[in-house]
């Protein structure tokens, strides 16, 4: 899809890596946390899996896909959200969309508590009309399709790093989307195509004119 940025009217935003450096600032060091947790609970296998798939696949996806038991998943989960958000800043980029004169609407997937804190750590809610944070262990699609509801999908633009999540969910949706590819990122195999990939949120704000 060749996006018409002319007709966009309200930005979704996604948080975690494509506003500020989760991956490298608290996800990185927290999946050694775990592994850590795990090894001392004598759950040395399930720590080698982590260790296996960091930078591969997410956390919610690589416990998703083990054997671990409810309990494990649990335990895992409760030491993964123990972090201190104090670290995260924002990419220098960030402002380029943050700034803008547009309706925007936060979207992030992750415990709430956890995202809620990262939120007010980076005053984040001032810039944005709505913010929706999805539970961990669900897909950001419903809460998407709530976001356009009956209004024409090509006056949305979706800004997000996971081309397995939001970007996935704009293509299904039809609403134009844009790839954020950071330096040294892992990025996920995938047959969906973004419909604009950039580096910089700067290249957004150009092609907006704003």
């Amino acid at each position: 899809m060749t996006i018409d940025f002319s007709k966009i009217k309200t930005l979704i935003v996604d948080m975690d890596n494509t506003l500020c450096d989760t991956f490298h600032t608290l996800s990185k060091p927290q999946w050694g946390k775990v592994e850590e947790a795990l090894e001392a609970k004598g759950w040395g296998a399930y720590a080698a899996l982590l260790k296996e798939n960091f930078g591969k696949h997410g956390f919610k996806h690589t416990l998703e896909h083990s054997d671990m038991s409810e309990e494990q998943i649990k335990y895992a989960l409760s030491v993964y959200e123990k972090v201190d958000v104090a670290p995260l800043e924002l990419f220098a980029d960030a402002h380029d969309i943050l700034d803008v004169d547009i309706p925007k609407i936060l979207l992030s997937r992750g415990e709430p508590t956890h995202q809620q804190n990262k939120i007010e750590h980076l005053d984040l809610a001032q810039y944005f009309e709505k913010i929706r944070i999805v539970d961990t262990f669900h897909t950001k699609t419903d809460a998407i399709k709530e976001i356009i509801g009956d209004s024409d999908p090509k006056a949305f633009l979706i800004i997000g790093d996971r081309i397995e999540e939001e970007i996935a969910d704009g293509k299904l949706l039809g609403i134009p989307t844009v790839l954020v590819r950071r330096p040294d990122w892992p990025v996920a195999e995938s047959d969906v195509v973004p419909d604009m990939v950039v580096s910089s949120l700067k290249s957004v704000k150009e092609k907006l004119k704003l």
